[in-house]
């Protein structure tokens, strides 16, 4: 029997029709599971990994990057806690009769570059206790130790802000003033101030002489001292050692290599506290020629250690 024409067109039709299907559905099949293929389109607006969780933020000890969440702190509930910012003190400097205008100079530049507030006040402010209660801290530098005694008309005004609560720091004559008694080649002076109990004794003629540099041996047992080399060079400008009453009434910061007697000593006088310097670590550069120093805390000078040290001592 011979098939009608348009029999055999609606077998055609439903051949052509079916292979197209298959070539299609074939190629589905291979560009749904090819993960490198271009041509796909992902019809989701919302992709999964586009949602933000807690397990998107990457772990800070690693990567060393902070994280972009605030709130995510690894093993924590909380937010860690911020390094402490020590607080610096405000610091006044003594400039009237007796000062070296060198030394308060240098320790001028030396409380700007590390961001001490401080104020210059003279023998006359001395006598205020109002005017020393501004203040955190009371310097008094090198200079001259006679002059400061006998200048400054009455001492109980310093006395009284150190007893009371606050700090006085001295540098080599400044240093001889908070004594009790100073020893100078032998002779024995009564001081008024008497914040240190025992005896500033000077200079190390024969051992050191003005203007020369000097090892300074460090208290190992301090922890800010672990920072530098056990020991030091530093210039010295006939500054003292120190002789306590009582040996356990200091601490000794730092020791002369050529006597092995205390160079730098912090002490507690009443509610407040001193800190004493015989050597110049503020100091550098010295030209016996020319009388030129470093004041810029170059060519020799410790700033670094003499910041580590007020640190310490501001939270003794």
């Amino acid at each position: 029997m011979t098939a009608k024409p348009k029999t055999i067109l609606y077998y055609t039709v439903l051949s052509i029709i079916t292979f197209t299907l298959i070539i299609f559905a074939t190629a589905c099949a291979a560009d749904c599971t090819n993960p490198g293929s271009t041509d796909s389109v992902d019809l989701d607006p919302y992709p999964e990994e586009s949602v933000s969780t807690d397990s998107d933020y990457q772990d800070n000890s690693t990567t060393g990057q902070p994280s972009d969440n605030p709130d995510h702190h690894e093993n924590s509930g909380s937010p860690a806690e911020p390094e402490p910012v020590p607080k610096l003190p405000y610091i006044g400097i003594y400039s009237g009769p007796g000062s070296w205008d060198t030394n308060v100079d240098a320790f001028g530049r030396f409380f700007d570059f590390y961001g001490y507030e401080w104020a210059a006040f003279d023998n006359n402010d001395a006598l205020s206790p109002d005017f020393l209660a501004n203040f955190d801290l009371l310097w008094f530098p090198g200079g001259g130790s006679a002059d400061y005694k006998y200048n400054i008309q009455d001492h109980s005004a310093i006395r009284s802000f150190v007893e009371n609560g606050g700090m006085l720091a001295g540098t080599c004559a400044g240093a001889y003033y908070a004594a009790g008694i100073m020893n100078w080649f032998g002779d024995e002076f009564e001081y008024p101030l008497g914040l240190f109990k025992g005896k500033a004794v000077g200079p190390l003629s024969g051992l050191v002489g003005w203007g020369e540099i000097t090892a300074i041996i460090l208290n190992e047992d301090l922890e800010f001292n672990s920072n530098f080399s056990s020991s030091v060079n530093m210039y010295y400008f006939d500054g003292p050692y120190f002789l306590p009453d009582q040996p356990d009434s200091v601490i000794v910061l730092a020791s002369y290599e050529v006597n092995e007697q205390p160079a730098v000593i912090a002490g507690s006088y009443g509610h407040g506290k001193y800190l004493l310097y015989g050597p110049h670590p503020e100091l550098g550069g010295y030209n016996e020629t020319t009388y030129d120093y470093n004041i810029n805390g170059e060519q020799g000078a410790l700033w670094p250690w003499l910041h580590q040290s007020l640190l310490w001592f501001s939270k003794l």
